[in-house]
């Protein structure tokens, strides 16, 4: 099977300092991956290249075989199909959830997409069923709990039905219920078909093919 993610030689560093080194992996579609190492490893970095927020200062980063890198991400009609296939949940859920309230978060991202009122509202209301909080769809995002918060962001991401995830540890200051359900979640997305790249220390919460450090 062809990789879906091929990373090749990747260096990246902030100022002085390293943060990614001589990188190469390649993740194939449907995987289910953790990324393990300390504070400071450079976990994060990886994880936001991959989703094109950073690129790299060296070597290539391949999605289904096309670079990604500041020149085709300039292109509108490829960006908006990248944004469409690889989702990313943020380790900080305040710094993803921006909305007045949970449904027109989860709307946001097929609104950019340009999808009809009828989609829109039909792949809310299936996220706020998957997540379980569909009685949270009126209340503001900064009021509701650290899980609360959690499932609605992963539910933002899955409003555009990406074909790959990925979660920079999704696991951070939740009670042992709510990552008991991440858990189960994340097994069912990935026998579904959807390729999971996890970011995490807490492995017993994550149902995983294999560890990459």
């Amino acid at each position: 099977m062809n990789n879906i993610i091929e990373l090749k030689n990747i260096n990246y560093g902030y100022s002085s300092s390293s943060a990614l080194k001589n990188i190469n992996l390649g993740i194939e579609e449907g995987d289910s991956v953790a990324i393990i190492g300390p504070n400071g490893s450079g976990k994060s970095s990886l994880l936001k290249l991959m989703n094109g927020i950073i690129f790299p200062d060296s070597g290539e980063y391949l999605f289904r075989g096309k670079i990604i890198d500041s020149q085709n991400l300039n292109d509108k009609t490829f960006l908006k199909k990248f944004h469409k296939s690889i989702g990313f949940v943020f380790q900080n859920s305040d710094s993803q959830l921006f909305c007045q309230n949970v449904y027109e978060e989860i709307a946001f991202g097929p609104r950019q997409m340009q999808f009809s009122e009828d989609e829109i509202n039909s792949r809310v209301r299936d996220c706020l069923e998957m997540l379980c909080i569909d009685h949270l769809k009126h209340r503001e995002p900064y009021h509701l709990s650290e899980g609360e918060k959690k499932k609605v962001a992963i539910a933002a991401v899955l409003a555009l039905n990406p074909e790959v995830l990925v979660l920079d540890e999704p696991m951070n200051g939740l009670d042992p219920r709510i990552k008991r359900f991440m858990k189960e979640l994340l097994i069912e997305l990935n026998k579904a078909g959807k390729t999971i790249i996890c970011a995490t220390h807490e492995f017993e919460y994550i149902g995983i093919s294999y560890y990459f450090a």
